[in-house]
């Protein structure tokens, strides 16, 4: 492996146990597929409905025991501390697939996977098993262990962490070969009463002040290591069945298996039945249809009628529905097999309801198939922000926008203007938020309300209009004189400069035309208050 990402990994391997080592002076804490639970109390079964198999906690021994599980999850499956040694027992074949970014199984504490059955673990975004905070993990007891990772299998954490296998069977590999360290980073790796069957010449080696399994004796080994007690051959026979037969990989010699290496049997049953029991002697490897050899067996099968249903998934308007499980044909879904349903809605949209018949599935989302069943789906407008659009006009002419509702526009929408000036008047100015719009003649909602003004002009001459309630003033610059129409008897009008110092002032009469002198006001940007409606003017 690079040197330099062996550094990292060990100096990031430090940081973890040193920033984690409080947690081994606190409390227990257990969490099982994202779930705490309580360790000082027994739990009968930590699986969730959509997964095979029985999982449960003996307080009273530190026991999490699996049972013909098979687990497919995106989450962790099972992570934690225990201040003394906890036993993790297998019974049956047990299948655990993380399909995530994290680690399938990380401990902060002892572990020992025993058993009379076999447990295979798969990380497909990162290690399978991962011992932290200077944790140990010992497999011992005849039980068969199973663990790949994309980045490694069975791994420490560079510091203090030990592996011990004892008299047990271990296959680890990385994905495709391409990973870091099938089994490595351990202070003290250990095997006992065992030895690595494959692949030929492997060795347990101190590498990079770790120890590791490699290959070459230089760097570690990525590719699928077996360990098993003894270097022995044994003998492997297929029971003939009525409806059907399972059969080996090609090129696999049943008569002539090492001890420790796998075999996965592929079912071919007739027509209208399917494979329900497959049994390696006493040992049910139906979850997995996986044998881990440990001795001459005889694979036993039993296939039953298929008793299926047909699963209809009516597509929704605003978004989609599919099947996880895409080996499935829907029209013949086998009795009790778990669907997990996809929905995707278009973009904008939400899932507002998921129905199985006339169960509301909207929180599990999947479905144990016991009858024909038809899913629906509705999807909903993700709620928007609105925010309310005012237009003001000035002079003679028009402002129109092409969204329609201006009281309640959503967040995020570019309104469009179309402005059209009454004969003889130009469009002079045009903002939305004091920003000038007059060249786009459009803006978008960011999170605000928006005032938009427009400003029409007289051609060759200064004329505006504004309308202040129900009022109209209509104002025409003139070069000597300003002329105001509309002001009521009583109205005051004042002309003042930006620093607030009044200029002209003059009190409505009700005739007319009211008239400011402007003989002796400098040119330039000025305020023209008439009542309580106060305009800007360029004189």
């Amino acid at each position: 492996m690079n040197q330099q990402i062996l550094r990292m990994l060990r100096r990031t391997g430090l940081m973890l146990f040193a920033s984690l080592l409080w947690l081994s002076l606190g409390a227990q804490e257990m969490i099982f597929m994202e779930s705490p639970f309580d360790p000082s109390m027994d739990q009968a079964q930590l699986l969730p409905a959509d997964q095979k198999g029985t999982v449960s906690w003996t307080a009273s021994t530190n026991t999490l025991t699996m049972k013909d599980v098979s687990i497919n999850t995106q989450s962790k499956i099972l992570s934690g501390y225990m201040p003394e040694e906890m036993t993790l027992l297998v019974e049956g074949t047990n299948q655990l697939i993380s399909t995530g970014s994290d680690d399938a199984i990380t401990m902060r504490s002892p572990v020992r996977i025993t058993g009379s059955g076999s447990l295979s673990i798969t990380s497909q975004g990162a290690y399978a098993y991962a011992c932290r905070n200077g944790a140990s993990l010992t497999i011992a007891g005849g039980v068969s262990v199973t663990a790949v990772g994309n980045y490694g299998g069975l791994v420490g954490d560079f510091v203090a962490s030990r592996l011990l296998i004892d008299n047990s069977y271990v296959t680890a590999s990385t994905l495709n070969d391409q990973g870091m360290v099938s089994i490595g980073y351990f202070k003290e790796l250990t095997l006992e009463r065992c030895a690595i069957s494959a692949p030929e010449g492997a060795q347990v080696a101190e590498l990079n002040e770790v120890m590791s399994i490699t290959a070459d004796g230089k760097e570690e080994y990525a590719g699928k290591v077996i360990i098993a007690p003894q270097q022995a051959y044994y003998h492997v026979s297929i029971a003939e069945a009525e409806h059907g037969c399972v059969v080996a990989p090609e090129g696999v010699d049943l008569t002539h298996l090492l001890g420790g290496a796998t075999v996965t049997f592929t079912a071919k049953p007739e027509e209208g039945y399917a494979l329900t029991k497959l049994m390696a002697g006493t040992e049910d490897i139906t979850n997995t249809r996986t044998l881990i050899v440990k001795e001459d067996v005889t694979i036993t099968p039993t296939f039953s009628p298929i008793k299926s249903y047909r699963v209809s998934l009516q597509q929704p308007e605003h978004g989609t529905l599919s099947v996880r499980e895409s080996e499935y044909n829907l029209e013949k879904v086998p009795e009790g097999a778990i669907l997990h349903i996809i929905c995707t809605p278009d973009e904008g949209y939400e899932l507002e309801r998921l129905m199985a018949g006339d169960k509301d599935i909207t929180a599990e989302k999947y479905i144990s198939v016991r009858s024909d069943v038809e899913i629906t789906a509705s999807y909903k407008l993700i709620p928007v922000e609105t925010y309310k659009v005012t237009i003001a006009v000035l002079g003679k002419g028009k402002i129109e926008a092409d969204y329609p509702n201006l009281e309640a526009v959503p967040d995020g929408t570019q309104v469009g203007l179309t402005c059209t000036p009454e004969e003889g008047y130009q469009l002079k100015y045009l903002r939305a938020n004091d920003e000038n719009i007059m060249e786009s003649q459009s803006f978008i909602i960011e999170g605000g309300d928006v005032r938009v003004e427009a400003t029409f002009q007289n051609i060759g001459g200064t004329a505006i209009d504004h309308l202040a309630g129900e009022t109209r003033y209509s104002i025409e610059v003139h070069a000597n004189y300003i002329s105001i129409s509309g002001a009521s008897v009583g109205t005051p009008i004042s002309l003042r400069s930006l620093l607030g110092e009044t200029v002209v002032s003059a009190t409505a009469t009700g005739l007319t035309l009211e008239h400011l002198d402007l003989t002796t006001i400098a040119s330039g940007l000025y305020l023209l208050t008439i009542g309580d409606v106060t305009l800007k003017l360029y004189l």
